[in-house]
């Protein structure tokens, strides 16, 4: 591993320490005021422009808006702690700051191993999201480079999945009968993509469950062997333990499994974290339990459920003009009957 060099500006700040304003009050800010702070440059305070964060507290400080800090404008060095840079940068400077600079050089090569329990993330996912960072500030030179890279492209493995969420924005709860993908059309639709982009940043390998499809190696082979695409990280929800060609596949450095951790329904969390740890794969877990009610997960869906969406789907097409008042299907809730009366255009038209 490369040893890590603090950059000119902390340097800097330790021989003449001014104001730090961290602008972005979200994981950027969080790692780059763990990084200051273990490099021994105070921070004042943090800003953004969003309301909901402003007159909050993150790790002891003040959240301000950027309009407040106009005592600090002469002096102070803002760091852009976001990935939409361009908006950022105006609107800082457009509140007279001078000194500004983004995250890269202060959180490229920093060693993360140490630093899960003082920022609530996984070091891998503190990694990656440095490199997402990194990756974003590259945008203006690829504009004037006429280069096309894409941030993120989802891969369907399947529609099979080990669980029935009742909030699965993939829908995958309503599958009579899932299948898994269709390879050779994959392959053959990644590769015309990749014909068309200069890069990707990160293959999101996704399902369903992917594990529930037994050839899923196969296309993690594939995306990996892509030399313009820096990572393939697999979503899975701690159910199965990938054994095989499978498992074999993940020990490649540019893949990351994402691990959902949905309580007692990821029966295999633990398993699955010890034999990936074995095998040398890098891990990041994720917990999907809190905001989510007392009952996240649904193990088994109610019969016929289902056989309602294509009904009601059908019934929001058909009245275009009353898509508004039709609610959306919720698992194992059967929609209420919408009766001739309220068609378009026979309003006056009794229900018979």
């Amino acid at each position: 591993m490369t040893q890590y060099t603090p950059p000119p500006v902390v340097r800097s700040l330790l021989a003449d320490p001014r104001p730090v304003v961290l602008f972005g009050a979200g994981d950027i800010g969080v790692l780059a005021h763990h990084v200051l702070t273990r490099l021994g440059v105070a921070v004042t305070c943090f800003a953004d422009g969003r309301v909901s964060k402003q007159g909050t507290v993150l790790r002891g400080l003040p959240v301000r808006p950027v309009a407040d800090l106009a005592e600090l404008a002469d002096e102070a060095y803002v760091f852009l702690c976001g990935n939409y840079l361009k908006t950022m940068t105006d609107r800082v400077r457009g509140a007279g700051f001078t000194r500004i600079q983004d995250c890269v050089d202060l959180l490229d090569g920093f060693d993360f191993s140490d630093s899960g329990a003082d920022t609530g993330m996984s070091p891998v996912l503190m990694e990656r999201k440095a490199a997402l960072h990194k990756r974003e500030t590259r945008k203006d030179r690829e504009h004037a480079e006429d280069t096309l890279i894409l941030k993120y492209l989802d891969v369907v493995v399947t529609e099979a999945c080990s669980m029935k969420c009742q909030d699965c924005s993939n829908l995958m709860q309503y599958y009579t009968k899932p299948r898994h993908s269709d390879l050779d059309l994959l392959e053959s639709a990644v590769d015309r993509i990749m014909d068309s982009v200069d890069g990707i940043y990160e293959f999101r390998v996704l399902g369903g469950e992917p594990f529930v499809n037994p050839r899923v190696h196969r296309v993690i082979e594939k995306l990996t062997a892509y030399e313009v695409v820096e990572k393939v990280v697999v979503y899975t929800n701690g159910t199965i333990v990938p054994r095989g060609a499978n498992l074999e596949c993940l020990r490649d450095e540019k893949v990351v499994v994402e691990i959902t951790n949905y309580g007692e329904h990821s029966k295999k969390l633990d398993a699955l974290e010890e034999t990936l740890t074995a095998e040398g794969s890098r891990t990041s877990r994720r917990s999907r339990l809190d905001g989510l009610g007392p009952h996240p997960v649904r193990r088994a869906q109610r019969r016929g459920a289902g056989r309602h969406v294509p009904q009601l789907l059908r019934q929001r097409h058909r009245h275009p003009a009353q898509r508004e008042a039709l609610p959306l299907p919720v698992l194992g809730q059967r929609p209420q009957p919408q009766g001739r009366a309220r068609c378009a255009g026979r309003r006056d038209r009794p229900d018979r």
